[in-house]
Parts: C-alpha cells; sequence; structure tokens
C-alpha cells in the first residue's frame, strides 16, 4: 500500500494561504462585477468559493467568462470544459467538502508521524500550498517530497505529464522486488 498526495495543504500546518496577488485593472474589475465574480485576492481561504464562481461563469455565460479568465489569467479557461466546470459544482453541491475544510482540522502535526506507508508528495514549485507539501513529507516517516519547478497548483491538470511521471517512477520504485523482500521481512503492516 503506498499514498500519493498532490499539491495538497493542510490547516495544522499550513493555517492560511497566499496566493500571488493579480493586478486587477479598472476593465477587468469591471468586466467581473458585470458577471459577478468576486476577486477578493487577499481572502486567506483555500480559493474553492472563487473557483465555484469561475466554473459558474463558464457555464452561464460562456463568451464572458472566457473573456475574464483570458485577461486574468493568460488562458480562456480554468475548468478545461463545460464538462468539468459541471462536476466542480456537483461536486460542491453534493459533498459536505467546504463544511468539512471549514469546520475544523482533519489532521494534526502528530497525525502525520503515522502515515507510515510509502508516501510521494508531489507539488509545484510556485504552488500555494508549497509550505504544507514540505512540511507534510518531513513528518511523514516515509515520504520523499518531489517539487516540480516553475508550475502552480493546477499541474496535474494543466500538465499532466508532469504528475504522471514522477507518480509512475515512485509506484515503480516502491513495488521492486528488493522493497517487496524488505516487507515481507519486517512483517505486515511495515515497510
Amino acid at each position: 500500500m503506498s499514498l500519493v498526495l498532490v499539491d495538497v495543504r493542510v490547516r495544522a500546518v499550513q493555517p492560511e494561504i497566499r496566493v500571488r496577488r493579480k493586478k486587477i485593472t479598472k476593465k477587468l474589475q469591471a468586466l467581473s462585477e458585470e458577471l459577478g465574480v468576486s476577486l477578493d485576492m487577499d481572502h486567506p481561504t483555500d480559493g474553492i468559493h472563487y473557483l465555484e464562481q469561475i466554473a459558474r461563469v463558464q457555464l452561464q455565460n460562456p463568451g464572458g467568462g472566457r473573456k475574464f479568465l483570458q485577461q486574468l489569467y493568460g488562458r480562456p479557461m480554468q475548468f478545461y470544459g463545460r464538462r468539468a466546470a459541471r462536476r466542480w459544482i456537483n461536486l460542491l453541491e453534493q459533498a459536505t467538502l467546504l463544511t468539512d475544510i471549514q469546520a475544523e482540522e482533519a489532521f494534526t502535526r502528530k497525525d502525520f508521524r503515522n502515515i507510515t506507508q510509502p508516501t510521494l508528495v508531489l507539488v509545484g514549485g510556485k504552488s500555494s500550498t508549497l509550505p504544507s507539501c514540505r512540511a507534510i513529507a518531513n513528518a511523514c516517516p516515509n515520504a520523499r517530497l518531489k517539487v516540480i519547478p516553475d508550475v502552480g497548483h493546477f499541474f496535474p491538470v494543466s500538465r499532466p505529464e508532469l504528475f504522471l511521471r514522477p507518480t509512475l517512477r515512485f509506484l515503480r520504485h516502491i513495488s521492486a522486488p528488493e522493497d517487496r523482500m524488505a516487507s515481507r521481512r519486517a512483517g505486515p503492516g511495515t515497510m
């Protein structure tokens, strides 16, 4: 058994996220107000509400949404297609995700010491979750940290090969015959 954590934030080690502030021009501010999107770039949360707004704009006003995202990020879509935007909204509507995230800490720093299986912690070098990922990798006894240079939080979506290659290398490494033999000698439930 193994675990792969990709670009995660844990409140116990990173209570707030500070997203790199983007310059909001008057034209972009007017467009965001027209589309009903709040541009509170200084809000210290996960950005889940912001992504929900972007997904809704992409569904309800595809042309305006593309124009807005092109001006804000230099690309016309955050969610690649209507289906992806709809799936994000469905996830938020059907799950208790937001309530659970905002209610309390799911993990404490001590809990990470109990994650003993081989763990890959994968994070973009420009991601706002880098402090969490470093802390998790340091706290988990069998974790490996892989920082992908020059990419941000959404690299598994925008550059899937940067997620797949290190993950496959990690999985191949931990399933190598010498690792299996070491596990058998150590006994069940150990590495």
